[in-house]
């Protein structure tokens, strides 16, 4: 059985196959991979998401959107008739959701932090 992850690599190439140009098969399958960014270098850094509620971990996520969907969608179930909105502080990469009722805005303890995961164990890093 093939993985999610393949599946959609397999997607991604024959979609590129279908409508590229008439070149190299196995660059345009490179090229479509890299450009939907399915594509990693072993010695890269992984960037995650982690959905929280105060100190809760909800979930992690591999975007920022699928991370603040899943926030704003528990802040719903107590807040059914507030409008919210995100205050990112793009020092920490902490993203805040803000909830406003009846004109008044107010935190929701919900936030969305990015994470840096190393791919290799770095002694020379700060602990």
């Amino acid at each position: 059985m093939i993985s999610k992850l393949a599946m959609l690599a397999k997607k991604t190439i024959e979609a590129a196959w279908l409508n590229g140009s008439s070149y190299d098969l196995a660059t345009q399958a490179a090229e479509a991979l890299e450009s939907a960014q399915l594509l990693q270098s072993p010695d890269s850094e992984v960037i995650i998401y982690r959905a929280a509620w105060d100190t809760v971990p909800l979930g992690w996520y591999t975007t920022p959107t699928e991370a603040r969907k899943h926030c704003k969608a528990h802040a719903r179930r107590d807040l059914p008739t507030a409008s919210f909105d995100w205050i990112e502080d793009e020092e920490d990469g902490v993203a805040e959701l803000v909830a406003t009722v009846h004109g008044v805005e107010s935190p929701t303890g919900y936030t969305v932090t990015t994470l840096e995961i190393a791919s290799k164990y770095d002694p020379e890093a700060d602990e």
